[in-house]
């Protein structure tokens, strides 16, 4: 749910999802046979996709501004 939100409103951020064909790549080592490759596609998979939900969360915060809810206290600074 939280990706289908982001990808929502952060669709212009990169001309294709570069998640795809890393997934393929995935998948496909593990057709091969190649477990390393795949673990090694994974780690670099997840690596790269935390900046890119960064990335997101970002541009979405910068966009829309939740309402207040009475039971939740805002925190200032880090």
């Amino acid at each position: 749910v939280a990706h289908h939100f982001l990808y929502h409103w952060t669709m212009g951020l990169f001309d294709t999802e570069p998640f795809l064909p890393e997934h393929l790549a995935i998948f496909d080592s593990l057709l091969a046979g190649d477990i390393e490759g795949a673990k090694a596609g994974l780690t670099r998979h997840l690596q790269i996709s935390r900046s890119r939900a960064m990335m997101r969360i970002k541009a979405v915060a910068e966009v829309i501004s939740p309402d207040e809810l009475p039971y939740l206290e805002k925190m200032e600074g880090g």
